[in-house]
C-alpha cells in the first residue's frame, strides 16, 4: 500500500481538452488574476494588449460559461498600475451635462400634421 506518512495525491477532473476543471468562483477568480497579469505585464514591456482577446483566451482556458466582466477586471487592478491602465480600457462616460443634452435630442417631440 504505502507509508503512513504518504499523503494522498488528489487528481483534479479535468476537460477534453486537458485543463484543469475548476469550482465555478475559483475558475472565475484564477480567470480575472490571469487577466489583470496579462494586462500589467504589458504595461511593463510597454505593448498594448488586446483586452478582449485576452479574455477570450482564459475563458476558454478555465472552461467559463461567460467571460469575466470590466467591473471585475478593474477592482482586481493593483493600485500602482492602474493609473495606466483604467484610462485605456474604461469606455468614456457622460458627465450629467453631456447627458442632459443627449435626452433633450432624443426626446420625441409631437409632429403637426
Amino acid at each position: 500500500m504505502g507509508a503512513p506518512d504518504e499523503v494522498a495525491v488528489q487528481r483534479l477532473p479535468r476537460n477534453r481538452k486537458g485543463n484543469v476543471v475548476y469550482d465555478p468562483t475559483e475558475a472565475r477568480m484564477r480567470a480575472i488574476s490571469d487577466i489583470v497579469s496579462a494586462l500589467v505585464d504589458g504595461v511593463k514591456a510597454g505593448t498594448d494588449v488586446d483586452l478582449n482577446t485576452v479574455k477570450r483566451e482564459v475563458s476558454l482556458k478555465y472552461s467559463l460559461a461567460r467571460a469575466p466582466k470590466l467591473v471585475e477586471i478593474i477592482a482586481a487592478l493593483p493600485d500602482e498600475h492602474r493609473a495606466e491602465l483604467l484610462p485605456q480600457y474604461v469606455p468614456f462616460a457622460l458627465n450629467y451635462d453631456d447627458a442632459a443634452e443627449t435626452n433633450i435630442l432624443l426626446t420625441l417631440q409631437p409632429v403637426p400634421h
